[in-house]
């Protein structure tokens, strides 16, 4: 059976790194301050809920991404004894903890839609258009409006009156974005309160440089990446 030889030092840096006590006479090595400035970053990553720029957060989950896929474990050795040792574990937790911090969507870092509304009203870089009800004959009587600002790659749907999407379903909604060629950015899927006033997010998938108006449609359910711009029910911005 082959085992993961163990390093007693790297075992009682790790130790040191997790626990903040005193690591002796390793306890000013380069490696022990690495072990805990990492911590320290991991903590601060997954605590803070400081918006983060919008080019800044592509490019970090861009890096992460591709160095945990340049990764190769390295061949395991036989030994003849076992002791657990905590470095994998610990190293494929913080790996974990910073990925889905860097990919989940943005919105998940924020505080809650009706705030992050008040806050984007408030700044004077934000984008705030009233809803006008589109073609398809799903649109109801819908408004509300939709504000954005394209140095925090943020923003919030508000939404009334606009009917549940058929079963089988989702809106979707499109930003079209005046530095970018093609196809509108897809904002995210979304689904409308019965009654009432409904907050959405906007959950951009690519960096918005410019943004000029936003499109809601209904689409099958999941989304689609392309649309078809068949059932559009409601437009803001053009």
């Amino acid at each position: 059976m082959n085992e993961t030889p163990i390093d007693p030092t790297m075992e009682r840096l790790l130790d040191a790194a997790l626990t903040g006590e005193d690591g002796g006479a390793i306890s000013d090595t380069p490696t022990l301050r690495s072990f805990r400035d990492t911590a320290a970053l991991a903590t601060a990553a997954v605590t803070s809920t400081t918006p983060v720029p919008g080019r800044l957060f592509d490019r970090l989950a861009a890096d992460a991404l591709r160095h945990c896929a340049s990764v190769r474990p390295r061949p395991s050795a036989p030994i003849r004894q076992f002791r657990p040792s905590r470095w994998p574990l610990v190293a494929a937790a913080a790996a974990g903890v910073l990925i889905t911090w860097l990919v989940m969507p943005r919105e998940a870092q924020a505080i809650d839609p009706a705030t992050q509304r008040t806050a984007l009203l408030a700044d004077s870089g934000s984008f705030h258009q009233s809803w006008k009800s589109g073609p398809s004959p799903l649109q109801g009587a819908v408004s509300g409006d939709v504000v954005w600002n394209d140095q925090q790659q943020r923003g919030v749907l508000r939404l009334q009156g606009l009917p549940a999407a058929p079963e089988g379903r989702q809106f979707q909604l499109w930003i079209v974005d005046r530095e970018r060629e093609g196809a509108p950015v897809d904002g995210g899927l979304f689904d409308v309160s019965a009654n009432g006033e409904t907050l959405v997010p906007v959950q951009a998938r690519l960096h918005i440089g410019k943004a000029a108006a936003f499109v809601i449609t209904v689409e099958r359910h999941g989304g689609v990446v392309v649309s078809k711009q068949e059932d559009v029910v409601a437009i803001a911005g053009l």
